[in-house]
């Protein structure tokens, strides 16, 4: 009888021992799976954070709002915004803002420079080429580029050559005009320029602009370039 109680002790002994081991194991690769899930989580967690954080970037720009404006300065927006919503940010235009340079619904980028001009700078910069200046499709300041001005089309009234010309503001009276203000005209070099001065002080005043194509050299094509930058 104790030889059997021996027995069965023993072997409830070894059962105990692998029990334990067994069990001692099944945690270890428990921790070790816990262990290789969580990093995985974590990096996950970063790039899901840093993604959110570049989109948020990509989402807003900065744009500097300068001259008549109630509160000039840099503001950050969605760049899905227009130039109108930077002007409301900055307070709403100064009583003499002049918003026909400027194109309103335009979408504004990073680093935009935004310029408002007042009426009597764009006075003085078609009349005396002061503080800011229209050059053929853009309008540029002395310093700064401004990025909200509206781009201007070639028209009848745009320059009709590739040559740099100076801006002509108000149409020429071909009967006072002397030989330096036709050359300002498209078309019109210091040659055709001395011609018309020539005509005019051999047959008199022209009695109507049409009169030019008496000149050798001004036929209709040229004509119709430079018809609506003259007048008598």
């Amino acid at each position: 009888m104790k030889k059997n109680l021996k027995w069965v002790i023993l072997t409830f002994f070894i059962i105990g021992i692998v029990f334990l081991f067994f069990l001692n194991n099944y945690s270890k690769n428990a921790k070790k799976e816990t262990s290789k899930e969580e990093p995985e989580e974590l990096i996950f967690k970063e790039e899901k954070e840093e993604t959110n954080k570049k989109d948020n970037q990509k989402e807003n720009v900065f744009v500097d709002i300068k001259g008549a404006i109630a509160n000039p300065g840099v503001y950050e927006l969605e760049q899905n915004k227009k130039v109108i919503d930077v002007v409301n940010l900055a307070g709403g235009f100064l009583e003499n803002a002049n918003t026909q340079t400027i194109n309103l619904a335009k979408k504004v980028t990073n680093e935009m420079v935004i310029i408002i001009y007042t009426n009597e700078e764009i006075k003085l910069a078609m009349t005396e080429e002061k503080t800011a200046k229209v050059i053929d499709n853009t309008c540029v300041c002395p310093v700064l580029k401004n990025d909200a001005c509206i781009n201007k089309n070639e028209t009848k009234k745009d320059k009709a050559t590739s040559n740099e010309q100076e801006t002509i503001t108000e149409p020429i009276n071909i009967n006072t005009a002397t030989v330096s203000d036709f050359d300002k005209l498209p078309g019109i070099g210091a040659s055709k320029a001395e011609s018309i001065v020539q005509y005019r002080e051999k047959n008199g005043p022209f009695q109507k602009i049409e009169d030019l194509k008496e000149i050798s050299g001004i036929g209709d094509a040229l004509f119709e370039k430079i018809k609506d930058y003259i007048t008598i």
